[in-house]
């Protein structure tokens, strides 16, 4: 086995990676998917961003249970209800004199990760993988073929519901699970077990093979992934894995070159608050929603993001000090 995250040295590669998929779900949702190369490029964004909260939460796991659940529960629930609420009043102070342009309904369903405002449902599934967390290590302790079973057994019940879909919506809160978690345990593992990269991305390739053909023969599109993400079938999880895994191997090579580089600096401070520039990039969206040149509006996301995230921290700091 490969010894796991250092707890004291970080890991220049990891807030890289991390900073992709920041990147990649911004632009998606300021580009969108109109064409196969976009939906190649955004089909993976996802798949990072829980690759790598796996991966990193090999270091979170080796802390006690309830130390682990009470630092995650306030990250991951209590903090983005405290955006939630500043979000919802600057809203509120930006549409002084007009009608405000969300309903309780949308209010509340924000403060329950149901996609209110749009975009909070990556904060269910971080939720969800990281309550799956310990459970990872219990399992792996106990019984190490795990790493090659669940994936196997996640690939035959997600490829027969490729070929068979079944419209009951516990089936898709299944695949919205099930898929999830499967990548946050691929990343989990890979950061215990590097030789396992080569497995996952052989069998992931038969996969994706398997799906395309099925695609074909029923005259699909087979770059549609945006159709195969609500929920994530098997194809676009697949996709997700095999993008992050070849990410992983290739950007660990750089890893003293990245050390070396000034722009490194800024890269882990991104990836610091790369949570926190996701919950601000919805805010950075709305206030940008008139901008019509997709690449300037995706830089005033990004700077409106980063600049409200940091000041926020830097507030929240300012506040427990006192």
């Amino acid at each position: 086995m490969n010894k796991p995250l250092d707890k004291h040295n970080r890991i220049v590669w990891v807030d890289y990676l991390r900073c992709i998929g920041l990147l990649l779900v911004v632009a998606a949702h300021v580009f969108g998917t109109s064409s196969p190369i976009l939906q190649l490029l955004f089909g993976c964004n996802v798949a990072i961003m829980v690759v790598v909260s796996g991966y990193c939460s090999v270091r979170s796991s080796e802390c006690s249970i309830i130390e682990y659940y009470t630092k995650r529960g306030r990250q991951m629930i209590i903090r983005p209800w405290v955006f939630f609420i500043v979000y919802f009043l600057l809203i509120g102070l930006l549409n002084i004199g007009k009608q405000y342009p969300y309903s309780y309904l949308q209010v509340i369903k924000t403060f329950l990760f149901m996609d209110g405002i749009g975009y909070t449902w990556i904060i269910c599934v971080f939720v969800v993988t990281a309550i799956s967390t310990p459970i990872y290590s219990l399992i792996l302790d106990k019984t190490p073929r795990i790493k090659l079973v669940f994936p196997i057994m996640y690939w035959i019940l997600a490829s027969v519901l490729f070929v068979i879909p079944v419209d009951f919506s516990i089936v898709k809160i299944l695949l919205y699970v099930v898929g999830y978690v499967f990548l946050s345990f691929i990343g989990f593992v890979i950061c215990i077990d590097r030789h396992l990269i080569n497995k996952y991305l052989a069998t992931g390739v038969i996969v994706i093979c398997f799906c395309l053909t099925i695609i074909i023969k029923q005259h699909g599109d087979v770059f549609d992934l945006s159709s195969n993400k609500y929920p994530p079938t098997v194809y676009y999880i697949t996709y997700g894995m095999i993008v992050s895994l070849i990410l992983v191997k290739v950007l660990e090579r750089f890893e003293n070159k990245f050390r070396s580089l000034n722009v490194s600096k800024a890269i882990i401070v991104m990836s610091k608050h790369s949570f926190d520039i996701y919950l601000w990039h919805v805010f950075g969206l709305y206030v940008s929603s008139s901008i019509k040149n997709d690449w300037l509006r995706f830089f005033v996301v990004l700077i409106v993001s980063i600049f409200c995230a940091t000041a926020y921290n830097k507030i929240i700091k300012v506040i427990k000090r006192k």
